[in-house]
């Protein structure tokens, strides 16, 4: 069965158990061949660096399940949907490093994954703020370990159609002794210490194994709140009044999970454009407290992407501004020269209209008037349309006419 198969292939099933047969095998091979050859950014260069590039973004996908150790191998680990949390917390190093990044921006799309490692890595994410800026991204989902790592960003986004949230911590203890009578099947657990066997599902769940249970359940579901508390900046009794729940893009923003609502590609493009230096910048939370007294960080070293954008904006609009004035005194400048004072109202009124177009509009209307000047061959310099068109030949032959008129009204006053 395992001839032929490569090598990397059997390091990794070794350790793990699978139902597969060599069909399904193979198929598996090729497919993970193919989707390792479609990464962005190339195979090798994006196994090895963990993320790629776009306009100074590093983009760092995190799809799939969070567990603290993958197979070790990246297309496997990518075909079958594990997330190593160590392998991330090495990327994002690495990305922090990198003098060609400006920022990071995490692409999530998870339900969560195991307790172990993702603390780790969300208070790694927490730690470097203020190097560059970070951006989550749900795309399409955040939940649980996955939010978790997300709200340690600078900003989180989520699309319309997303849904982040569900911070909360469970287990299960699976008890098959009934099954095991009923099949008429005996299994003898033989320990050395009282709870040896806690958790082997042969063995009927005990109460004290229950509480244990709970306690560590209730352990790991308060650190997970006081966690998102502290990324967000909100009230532990806030975070623990969510209950758990998953939320779409209204509630989200409404409770302070994220910050904004956008796609990928929106996450991407603020990212490229917010300035090298963003993440130097200081965000400052609310002070809060719950009702035990204890306080959330009032102020955390991470960038604050809407009175960026909003910077950036108006950074826009004064430069429309120093375009506009510098636009109308070309303007009223060519009008000027070109002895034409009474085009400005009408050129400035036309917002399409550019130093550029004026010229040459301002250009056909002298030529225009230079062609008025030559009346019978004769050319007239400098003189003005209301001159031309007085030297027409019928302004002329109307001039002579009546003259002549006039000369025979004085014959006949005089008797001649």
């Amino acid at each position: 069965m395992t001839s032929g198969l490569p090598i990397e292939l059997l390091r990794a099933l070794s350790r793990r158990v699978l139902l597969l047969d060599r069909g399904t095998l193979e198929a598996i091979l090729a497919a993970a061949e193919l989707r390792r050859l479609q990464v962005p950014g190339g195979g090798a260069a994006r196994a090895s660096s963990g993320y790629y590039v776009v306009e100074g973004v590093a983009v760092i996908p995190m799809i799939g399940v969070f567990l603290k150790r993958g197979t070790g191998l990246d297309w496997l680990d990518s075909l079958f949907g594990i997330i190593s949390t160590e392998d991330l917390g090495a990327t994002i190093r690495t990305a922090l490093e990198d003098p060609a990044v400006n920022s990071l921006l995490f692409q999530i799309d998870s339900g969560g994954g195991e307790a172990r490692g993702v603390f780790d890595l969300a208070d790694l994410i927490y730690a470097a703020r203020g190097q560059k800026p970070m951006l989550a991204v749900a795309d399409e989902w955040a939940f649980s370990a996955a939010y978790l790592i997300a709200s340690a960003a600078d900003q989180v986004v989520m699309p319309r159609t997303g849904g982040v949230g569900s911070i909360g911590v469970y287990a299960t203890r699976l008890d098959v002794t009934a099954l095991d009578q009923a099949m008429g099947v005996r299994v003898e657990v033989v320990t050395f210490g009282d709870r040896k066997a806690d958790g082997n599902p042969h063995v009927p769940v005990s109460d004290a194994e229950l509480a244990d249970l709970q306690a560590e359940v209730d352990r790991l579901g308060n650190l997970f709140v006081d966690t998102v508390a502290r990324n967000r900046g909100l009230t532990r009794q806030s975070v623990l009044d969510t209950e758990a729940r998953a939320y779409g893009a209204d509630d989200a923003m409404n409770l302070g999970l994220v910050d904004d609502v956008g796609t990928f590609s929106d996450a991407v493009m603020e990212l490229a454009t917010m300035p090298a230096d963003a993440g130097g910048q200081r965000r400052t939370a609310a002070m809060a407290e719950d009702q035990a007294g204890a306080a959330t960080p009032a102020t955390t070293n991470v960038v604050d992407f809407a009175a960026e954008k909003a910077r950036l904006e108006a950074a826009g609009r004064e430069a429309g501004r120093l375009e506009e004035r510098q636009r109308v005194e070309t303007i009223t400048d060519q009008c000027v020269a070109a002895r034409h004072p009474e085009m400005i109202v009408k050129f400035v009124g036309d917002t399409a209209a550019t130093p550029a177009t004026v010229a040459r509009e301002l250009a056909a209307l002298r030529a225009s008037e230079d062609e008025q000047t030559t009346i019978l061959g004769m050319r007239t310099p400098g003189a003005t349309a209301a001159q031309a068109a007085s030297l027409s030949p019928e302004a002329v032959y109307a001039r002579r006419r009546q003259d002549v008129e006039r000369a025979m009204r004085a014959r006949a006053g005089g008797g001649l």
